[in-house]
C-alpha cells in the first residue's frame, strides 16, 4: 500500500473503528506472534466494514480478516494490505432469540444470554481453549455451513 492508501484509509475510518499502521500482530493474537500488519484496521460497524472493503476492492488492495485473534499464526514477515478485526459490540435480545455482532467473545454472549434468561449458550463459555486436546476432541468446525460444533451444542449462522 501506498502512504497516501494508508491516510485515505484513515481518513475512511470513524470511531469507535480505528486504523493503526505496521500494527506487531502480536498484539492481535492469542499465540503473541507474527510481524507487523501494513494497515490493521479494527472495524465496529457494518457501516465501516463496508467502506473499508469497498475502498480495498475499488484499489485492489489485499484484504485479510480475523476475529479476536485466537488460534491464527501470523508469519514474521507480517501481512501485507488491510488486515480487517471485526469487532460489532452488539446484542440484539428478540423473545428467545439473540442475535450479536461479529467480534463478540464467546464467552461474554453466553453471560449476555444468562442475563436474558437464554438458555443454550452455556456450553460455549471458555471458547477458545488453550490445550490441544481440547482444540482436537471437543469442537469441529463447517466451514460451507458457517457454523461451529462445540461439545453437545452449535452455534451458526443462516
Amino acid at each position: 500500500m501506498t502512504k497516501t492508501q494508508k491516510q485515505e484509509v484513515q481518513e475512511l475510518v470513524e470511531k469507535p473503528s480505528i486504523v493503526l499502521i505496521d500494527e506487531p500482530m502480536k498484539n492481535h493474537t492469542t499465540f503473541k506472534i507474527g510481524g507487523n500488519a501494513e494497515c490493521f484496521v479494527r472495524v465496529a460497524s457494518v457501516e465501516t466494514l463496508r467502506k473499508v472493503l469497498s475502498y480495498a476492492r475499488k484499489n485492489k488492495i489485499e484484504t485479510t480478516i480475523i476475529g479476536n485473534g485466537s488460534n491464527i499464526l501470523v508469519l514474521d514477515k507480517g501481512i501485507e494490505g488491510i488486515t480487517i478485526q471485526i469487532n460489532i459490540q452488539k446484542y440484539e435480545v428478540n423473545s428467545n432469540t439473540m442475535v450479536v455482532g461479529a467480534g463478540n467473545k464467546l464467552t461474554a454472549v453466553a453471560y449476555k444470554a444468562y442475563e436474558e434468561s437464554l438458555s443454550g449458550l452455556e456450553e460455549l463459555a471458555g471458547i477458545p481453549r488453550n490445550n490441544r486436546w481440547s482444540n482436537l476432541h471437543e469442537c469441529r468446525g463447517t466451514r460451507q455451513r458457517n457454523e461451529r460444533h462445540c461439545y453437545k451444542g452449535k452455534i451458526f449462522r443462516r
